[in-house]
């Protein structure tokens, strides 16, 4: 739960500010891009008394008292004293109660129950909550199944607004309808955190230096995998390494402009059988049984192994999350940083590999959606007063409490400004995802080579996606 907790927190200060959209460097929300200019209309004045009209409707909308739900399986509710801007938050949502007579409920659920209650209160026509966070891979048999109202179908939503990622918005879309919504920024997943420390110590390179020239590769991180891993007592043993981490396997893919399951002619397909994967599979295979720079976790270990690993010094960089930094934070005495996944010789430009990660999702059977979209939208717009620097501060400083140094931060920002995230949808069907496990497996210790892996599950996984997404129907 700690690690679930600031995993939170880094989201845009989501639990401070809850979902407080955070537009770094950017455009003010009324400001218009060239060709965006309206003509002046005879009607101006109609439509004027018409938004009037409206705004006065929205003034007196009267809820009833309703409660408006929002589940997860972390604390949604923001606490008061804990800085300025959260406390003008929650006031401004005290505000948006009285105005439009609703509550704000927060329901904290645990995280292996949220999928049967959501289902289980859906199908019974009372649906536990009005919105949920949900995970990626609960998502697409959800939709598939009818399980979620079509967000983009409501009036108060509009989903071209910067206070809506972009990249979940592009990813709930199913059948040209939208049903998931992100507020604020998402977190990173694939990234590199760097032990400064020990690359000062080692004279390894910066990385910062060789992200900012765009050198930042396969050829480099291997390179510095190799120098870093070493017997440094003399017993024969190695016990510093170049690399650790989880699930890098499938940054690696990304990274060199590969989808594991791709949208090929409107249809998702299975897709580790293109040569940019198969590429990042025989490198993920060397990287551990050619070269040895990977460590390896003993039988036995915890699933966040790999975390303490590189927090006690002994591996140069490790392959993981954003919400990893917080545990770094409080754990490591070496000094660390972060970067961008090196990109592959297929791509041209980094890639920020996003799995496993959470959204907001809206039950089908859900009464009045109209009402629970009017307020949510109201919500998610900056309290009165808020400025774009004020919320840009707020995000930046939510961010600088689980890192070391700017550079980090700036690597946040340039994955974010570039556009440089990209769904891994290997993780958004279940039976998929668990074939991944035994498959990596044989390829990271050789067992198998990575062209006779893939094409082992080829039908089996096609077969899942097809009958989810219902493309035999």
């Amino acid at each position: 739960m700690k690690n679930k907790m600031w995993r939170f927190l880094s989201l845009a200060l989501v639990v401070l500010l809850l979902f407080a959209t955070v537009v770094g460097c950017s455009k003010p929300s009324d400001e218009k891009e060239p060709g965006d200019v309206k003509e002046p209309s005879q009607n101006e004045g109609e439509n004027t008394q018409e938004q009037e009209e409206q705004e006065e409707e929205e003034v007196t909308l009267d809820l009833g008292g309703r409660p408006i739900r929002l589940a997860a399986w972390w604390n949604l509710e923001p606490q008061e004293g804990v800085t300025e801007a959260g406390d003008r938050q929650i006031a401004y949502y005290k505000d948006l109660e009285e105005k439009y007579n609703f509550k704000i409920e927060y329901i904290n659920i645990p995280q292996g129950e949220i999928v049967e209650t959501f289902t289980a209160s859906n199908l019974a026509g009372d649906p536990f909550a009005e919105l949920v966070w949900l995970r990626d891979n609960y998502y697409m048999p959800q939709v598939a199944s009818g399980g979620l109202y079509p967000l983009s179908d409501l009036d108060a939503f509009d989903f071209n607004e910067e206070k809506w990622d972009k990249t979940i918005s592009d990813f709930a879309q199913w059948n040209g309808k939208q049903y998931g919504m992100y507020p604020g920024k998402v977190d990173l997943r694939g990234l590199i955190f760097w032990n400064k420390t020990l690359f000062e110590r080692e004279g390894l390179p910066n990385l910062y230096e060789l992200q900012e020239n765009m050198e930042w590769n396969w050829d480099k991180f291997l390179e510095v995998a190799k120098k870093a891993t070493k017997d440094t007592d003399g017993d024969g043993i190695v016990d510093q390494y170049g690399l650790t981490g989880s699930v890098w396997e499938w940054q690696l893919i990304v990274s060199n402009d590969a989808d594991p399951i791709a949208n090929i002619d409107g249809k998702l397909k299975y897709n580790l059988t293109d040569p940019k994967a198969l590429e990042a599979l025989q490198f993920y295979q060397d990287l551990n049984v050619v070269h040895k720079v990977f460590a390896n976790p003993p039988e036995g270990a915890s699933w966040d192994w790999h975390i303490s690993f590189f927090a006690s010094g002994k591996a140069a960089m490790m392959a993981y999350h954003q919400w990893a930094a917080g545990t770094l934070q409080g754990s490591m005495e070496d000094d660390y940083g972060v970067v961008a996944f090196p990109m592959g010789p297929r791509a041209d430009d980094y890639r920020c590999e996003l799995e496993e990660f959470t959204f907001l999702v809206m039950p089908s059977n859900v009464k009045n959606p109209q009402d629970v979209a009017f307020v949510y939208d109201k919500m998610t717009d900056p309290y009165p007063g808020q400025t774009e620097e004020e919320k840009y501060e707020a995000w930046r400083d939510g961010m600088l409490n689980g890192l070391r140094d700017e550079e980090s931060l700036k690597t946040y920002e340039m994955l974010y400004d570039r556009n440089l995230l990209r769904v891994n949808r290997w993780f958004s069907f279940p039976e998929v995802r668990d074939l991944g496990w035994g498959l990596m497996a044989d390829i990271l210790s050789g067992a198998k080579s990575p062209s006779v892996a893939v094409e082992e599950v080829a039908q089996q996984a096609q077969t899942f996606i097809d009958e989810t997404m219902g493309y035999n129907k």
